[in-house]
This record gives C-alpha cells, structure tokens and sequence, in this order.
C-alpha cells in the first residue's frame, strides 16, 4: 500500500485495503493513513460541470500511435498517428470523442472516414436496446458482426442513408453499443507506477505532490461507436473502425 500510494496508483492502494479488510486484518494507523490519502487522490465527478477537456484526457506514445485516456468515462482509445483527433470532451454528465481518419480517395474527392464515440450513464428504467434506437431513426439497418465486442454483449447495426455523399456513394454507418457497469475500484487499470522527480540538487525543500485523478460517472455506463462514411471509402474505413475496437479498453 505504501507503495502505490508513493507512486500514485491510489486504486491499487484502496485495493490492497479491501483485501486486508476481508482477511480480518488488525487495524493499523498507518494503512488508515495510507487509506485516507489515497482516497483523496480522486476529484469527485460533477454531473454539471463543464469540463477543460485538459482535465479530463491524457495521452501518451504508444508506438507509432496515440493513447487518450479519460478516466471519467472509464476508458482509453488508441488513434493512428495520422488520424485527427477532432474532439474530446466531458460535459453534462456525457462523454465525448470525434476522431478523422483516412483521407480516402473516394469516387470524386478525398474524404475522411469519422468515429463518434459517445459515453453516457444509463438513465433510470432505459435499456441498452431503447437507448440504442435514439440513433437509427430514418434510416434502413441491419444487424452485423464487429470485430471486437469491448464487453459482454453488444448490439451492433449497419445504417444505409442512400445518396447522402452524392456521387461519392450512399451513406454507410456502422454503430456498436454496449454497456459496462461501475467496477469495485474504478481507474485500476488504467494505473500505472510514476516516479518521484529527482532532485534539481539545489538546496531549498521542495515538496512532491502526485496528480489527482479524476472520477469516473458512477453507475452503468452506456457506450456508442459510430462510424460515418461513403460507400467509395467504406473499405479502408472499415479496417479503421476494427483497428479503433481491438484497442479500446473499457474498465
């Protein structure tokens, strides 16, 4: 515990508590201090706040790509290195991430394939099924199989909105739901050890302080991947979309 709480890993440290707990562990000052501390590590989420998406999304290398984690909505999305990353944001209680891929060489121009994601708490007696209807009005779907389903079950559907690209095709969507319910102890995997800084050996007391983490939306959590593309493009937007659902993790 001592450990984790020294290198920021506060769920990993509320963890190791709760094991001790059920082990009947004798109590101890130090592990309630440790506990205390960790605990405060977390920013408690506020469903009305505007959120700085600064404050909420982190990204790191990863290989030729990109890692953008937001512990808020529970997950991390990994995006090519030339893909544009158009949104992200956290507002109202709702999670947001638009992403540009491509461009593609389509019938007539070069066009650039984008996946929605959309994060939002399930609302109270709403269905995944009721929750993923919102999205299909107007347009003629069928069901299909994705690549990857990131839990359990997934409802996954192909739109058509014909001629919506004129000559550059019909429009063709693909959009993947699922739901994924708030874990023991949320933020877990997605801790990692940080290190201390080193000292700059100058001779005044400088105090480390750890970054907080941020909250994820408590409760059920419902998640949308949506890809919008023209038929000319959907191919190559196709190989985008499955490369997007392999490398999502959802806590």
């Amino acid at each position: 515990m001592a450990c984790a709480v020294l290198t920021n890993m506060p769920a990993h440290a509320l963890r190791a508590a709760d094991h001790l707990e059920k082990l009947h562990a004798p109590d101890s000052k130090v592990r309630a201090a440790l506990v205390d501390i960790a605990r405060k590590r977390f920013n408690a989420f506020d469903p009305k706040k505007e959120y700085d998406p600064k404050e909420v999304w982190y990204s790191e290398v990863a290989g030729e790509d990109w890692d953008y984690t937001c512990t808020t909505c529970g997950l991390r999305l990994r995006a090519r290195g030339n893909w544009s990353i158009d949104r992200l944001e956290v507002n109202q209680g709702s999670g947001v991430a638009i992403i540009g891929t491509g461009p593609y060489q389509a019938t007539v121009r070069n066009m650039s394939p984008s996946i929605l994601l959309l994060v939002k708490q399930a609302e109270e007696n709403e269905t995944l099924l009721d929750y993923s209807k919102k999205f299909l009005k107007g347009t003629a779907f069928t069901i299909f199989t994705p690549a990857r389903c990131p839990a359990a079950e997934c409802i996954a559907i192909k739109a058509l909105q014909p001629g919506m690209y004129e000559k550059d095709g019909d429009g063709h969507g693909r959009i993947v739901v699922f739901e994924r319910n708030q874990p023991e102890f949320p933020g877990l995997i997605f801790e990692t050890p940080q290190e201390i800084p080193k000292s700059d050996g100058g001779e005044s007391v400088k105090y480390y302080r750890p970054s907080q983490t941020k909250q994820r939306i408590p409760g059920k959590l419902y998640y949308l991947i949506l890809l919008d593309t023209a038929a000319s493009i959907e191919e190559p937007a196709m190989i985008d979309f499955d490369f997007f659902l392999e490398n999502l993790t959802v806590e």
